[in-house]
């Protein structure tokens, strides 16, 4: 976010620029970010915009990239990094084996045409949305179709190539895609596109107001959807199979839009976070809410 707010224009930077870099400067991790996982020891690795790749803790170096990327992901689990350079060209690294050579992926686009990226948990597969940026002199970019390409990035290979009618939200909450493959994206014109591959392979499109947020839990078997705007916002959670709501799991309720849900690697518990700051981590064991805060600047949060 914070790399994002400093490519904006100087004359473009009013109040909603200044609340936005206010925000941004939240949380305990000391560094600015680009992106930042946690492997399975609990150690916190981050990327930073100077391209180095660091465990906060410790602040060892495990990574130095130059030139610094514009973007970056870490895959869930610490292992893999995705880097966007601002030519359009993507590499995916190695974390764990230092000595490996990137791999490197031709998307045949630029940078400002990738408007959201996604990566599986394992690092395996990366998904990008590819759309024109919004132009205002331009009304045609307001409802330009978005291209959605997956990448199986331990084989280099093309394991989907499709296209939405419509424009998705410029903003990786709206992709993501599951450790199998099952990849989920979400229209700001209110559709959920859902690609399943392996015995079935197929998409289908499910009709919901006004979608902004979607997650995919790591087996692909469970889908979580949720909406901006200044009202209350429930979570709907459904089964990849039926497309029906998930029974025996308690409605997850915020009082404004919400702005990005995720699932544990283990699918035991959602996180979600809406746009009054309020920070929910749920059960998804009939469980009661596990924490439920307000993020502000003056606080240190740390979930466990």
């Amino acid at each position: 976010m914070s790399s994002s707010l400093s490519q904006c224009d100087p004359n473009l930077r009013n109040w909603e620029w200044r609340w936005l870099q206010q925000r941004s400067t939240m949380g305990e991790i000391p560094v600015n970010t680009l992106s930042v996982a946690s492997d399975p020891n609990g150690q916190i690795i981050a990327s930073l915009p100077s391209g180095e790749v660091v465990e906060i803790q410790s602040g060892t170096v495990l990574l130095q990239l130059s030139p610094p990327p514009l973007k970056t992901l870490v895959s869930k689990d610490g292992s893999t990094l995705i880097t966007l350079m601002n030519d359009g060209s993507l590499s995916v690294y190695s974390i764990l084996d230092k000595r490996s050579s990137p791999i490197n992926i031709g998307t045949n686009t630029t940078a400002s045409n990738i408007s959201a990226m996604a990566i599986s948990d394992d690092g395996r597969y990366l998904v990008l949305a590819i759309t024109p940026p919004l132009n205002p002199q331009d009304l045609s970019t307001l409802d330009a179709n978005t291209q959605i390409v997956g990448f199986d990035t331990s084989l280099n290979t093309l394991f989907l190539d499709d296209r939405l009618l419509g424009r998705i939200l410029d903003t990786n909450a709206a992709v993501d895609v599951s450790t199998n493959g099952t990849t989920i994206v979400s229209s700001i014109f209110g559709s959920v596109s859902i690609w399943r591959f392996g015995d079935v392979t197929d998409r289908r499109t499910v009709k919901l107001t006004t979608p902004s947020t979607v997650a995919v839990d790591s087996t692909g078997s469970m889908v979580a959807i949720a909406s901006l705007g200044s009202g209350a916002s429930d979570i709907k959670l459904l089964d990849i199979e039926t497309l029906l709501p998930v029974e025996n799991i308690p409605p997850i309720k915020h009082d404004r839009g919400i702005i990005s849900v995720d699932f544990s690697p283990d699918t035991t518990k959602l996180a979600s976070i809406d746009s009054n700051g309020i920070l929910k981590i749920s059960s998804l064991q009939g469980e009661d809410t596990l924490v439920d805060l307000t993020i502000e600047k003056e606080q240190d949060a740390i979930v466990q």
